[in-house]
């Protein structure tokens, strides 16, 4: 842990490499930078060899700037903002650091296998022989980073990620809304990222009414409340604590849209930096990238509207260049995967409106007071009407539809809030005509888009409230806001009910084997294939890959076939590994061992439970016992 502070030291150093830029952007965008040259160069060298390189590289390059400039420019607000953020996440996975539930053992099995990485893309650890080219997995090199930046064990580093990933998104909101409301922008970076939706509230007031108490659930059901759909927010994604690509895009997307800002206002510099951060998106979380370039697009249009452009062509080309370079740069890195063809279909379902409006309300309502003078107009009313009549097919129109009509008339004038308005209801409308893969997660990914478009308006609105409290209707908006607090007050330590004491987010293993955690220890310096049993998603299956990045026959099935769709090959490896661990006859085990490759076979507690294997077994069949502890061993193939 005493490294922390050298991590912390170094991001500071690495935001002195873009003075062209504000401190808070600076800061993350040297590091986003640091993870893409990593990445780039892995494809060719070891991960761990190129990052230290560069990490290396950038140290010098950093105190080089500082040395010739004789100052270091520091912004006290942003970075105590960080911090601050930082030591309140890192100190909630001080509580409960397991990585355990939901899919923390895919995610930390996904960054070690980066962090062993020998050439990218990385091995499968789910899938012997495999690699990640199927997934997105920019994000776990961002992990991996923070990891190797701090000297620690991904077990702990995966803790660090989390939190730092949540201090990066405040203190990048906290920056852009000071850009633009000053000191108030506290407020609003609580709106945006730390706040709940309706649906909290309801639950919350009505478990009291009827003299209860929320139960640990309360944390999770906000986030369920549209049927057939997953409807995350920042918060939840922060105290939820998956280190899911969703989750790690947050950052990068509130970046982007601060910069996408800079460049709005005539910064060339900025619309370069467009380009990489687009990439990055897309390669930390592909349904980020489409959303990155259609706001880009909608900037491009909105600033040209009304200009003579006859003259004005070299200015035109490098709008163009931006895009098609973007555009370029996605189109070639797909080449080297392999994904699954997106399906695009029509939904029979519709969002109800009152599921609907218990997950957006609030926002809603908040977003709508961004164009206050536009509410007194004529044209509010047909923007009304519009709405009517579309809900007739879409029962949300009545509530996107005229927002998005307000927010489309004040984006001609040049308003870049709008402009965010205008393509959060865009996407909220898209999974109502089209979705893509299922309604589930266009859902699921369009929405966590819109919250932050939606809600940086929203925080104008709220700032201004609270500097003009005295007026009834900015009563009415903090009471809202309040009731968006209901959330983080009670499903935090709902969600934190226990007190461990430790950012170590293996040491749940202890509790189901003392054995197992002690053998996965000494697995992880040494590499191989192994066989363990990992038939099912979710549960204690595959930790051993999971926490050692070495690549096993099989786990998480229910997954592996969504990523590549050869539901048969994996069939027969589950039937497989079956086979090893219930077979008597030597010579089966044997060949099925050699056709994987296998160096290393794990008879656990959860071996052990599930086909009453004993490690005796194994031996008698030749293979050597490397490791014994408690009641797990470790056997060698020959």
């Amino acid at each position: 842990m005493s490294a922390l502070p050298l991590y912390i030291l170094l991001s500071v150093l690495f935001s002195q490499i873009f003075p062209q830029f504000r401190y808070y952007q600076a800061k993350f965008l040297a590091f986003l930078i640091l993870c893409l040259v990593s990445f780039v160069f892995s494809f060719f060298f070891p991960f761990k060899y190129v990052f230290y390189t560069s990490l290396t590289l950038f140290t010098v390059l950093s105190i080089f700037i500082i040395l010739k400039r004789k100052r270091i420019d520091v912004d006290g607000k942003a970075e105590l903002v960080f911090l601050t953020s930082f030591t309140y996440f890192l100190f909630l996975r001080f509580l409960i650091p397991d990585i355990f539930g939901a899919e923390k053992l895919m995610d930390i099995a996904f960054l070690n296998s980066v962090l062993k990485a020998e050439i990218f893309p990385p091995a499968d650890p789910f899938l012997a022989g495999g690699n990640l080219n199927f997934y997105y997995y920019f994000g776990y090199v961002i992990g991996a980073a923070i990891t190797l930046m701090s000297f620690v064990e991904a077990e702990i580093g995966y803790n660090i990620a989390i939190a730092s990933i949540s201090a990066y998104a405040t203190m990048l909101v906290y920056g852009f809304l000071r850009d633009l409301v000053g000191d108030r922008a506290i407020f609003g970076t609580v709106f945006v990222l730390f706040s709940g939706n309706m649906y909290a509230a309801y639950e919350f007031f009505k478990a009291l009414l009827i003299l209860e108490l929320p139960d640990f659930l309360f944390y999770w059901n906000p986030t369920r409340v549209i049927e057939g759909t997953i409807n995350e927010f920042p918060y939840f994604s922060f105290i939820h604590a998956d280190f899911h690509a969703h989750v790690v895009a947050i950052p990068v997307k509130i970046l982007f849209i601060a910069i996408l800002y800079e460049y709005y206002r005539g910064k060339r510099f900025a619309g370069i930096t467009l380009i990489p951060l687009v990439f990055i998106l897309f390669i930390t979380n592909s349904w980020d990238a489409p959303i990155s370039m259609l706001l880009i697009a909608a900037v491009i249009i909105i600033k040209w509207v009304g200009k003579d452009v006859r003259n004005r062509m070299n200015e035109i080309g490098f709008d163009f260049f931006i895009l098609s370079t973007s555009a370029l740069l996605i189109a070639l890195f797909s080449t080297t995967m392999d994904l699954q063809a997106a399906q695009i279909s029509f939904p029979e379902d519709k969002s109800d409106l009152i599921q609907f409006l218990m997950f957006f309300s609030i926002q809603l309502a908040f977003a709508y007071f961004y164009f206050k003078e536009e509410l007194r107009t004529q044209f509010f009313g047909l923007a009304i009407f519009s709405g009517i009549v579309a809900s007739i097919f879409i029962p949300i129109a009545i509530a996107i539809v005229p927002l998005m009509l307000l927010s489309a008339k004040k984006a001609l004038k040049k308003d870049f809030l709008a402009i965010l308005t205008l393509s959060a209801t865009f996407l909220i409308f898209v999974p109502e005509i089209v979705v893509i893969d299922t309604r589930l997660n266009t859902v699921f990914k369009f929405y966590l888009a819109s919250w932050l478009m939606l809600t940086i308006p929203g925080a104008m609105v709220l700032s201004k409230a609270i500097e003009e409290k005295e007026k009834a209707l900015n009563i009415i908006l903090i009471g809202l806001f309040i009731l968006t607090l209901v959330y983080p007050a009670i499903a935090t330590p709902l969600r934190y009910h226990r007190a461990e004491f430790t950012l170590n987010g293996m040491e749940f293993v202890r509790d189901w084997s003392e054995g197992d955690y002690e053998a996965i220890r000494w697995l992880k310096d040494r590499d191989g294939i192994i066989v363990e049993e990992a038939l099912k998603c979710y549960n204690y299956g595959g930790r051993f890959a999971a926490f050692t990045g070495n690549p096993t026959i099989i786990a998480w099935p229910g997954h592996e076939v969504q990523w590549r769709g050869n539901g048969e090959k994996l069939g027969e490896r589950m039937g497989e590994v079956r086979t090893i661990y219930s077979s008597k006859n030597c010579y089966q085990i044997l060949d099925l061992l050699k056709k994987y490759n296998v160096s290393y076979v794990i008879v656990g507690y959860q071996e052990k439970r599930i086909y009453n294997v004993d490690a005796e077994k194994f031996e008698r069949c030749g293979l050597r016992e490397v490791f014994v502890h408690s009641n797990t061993h470790i056997l060698r193939t020959e």
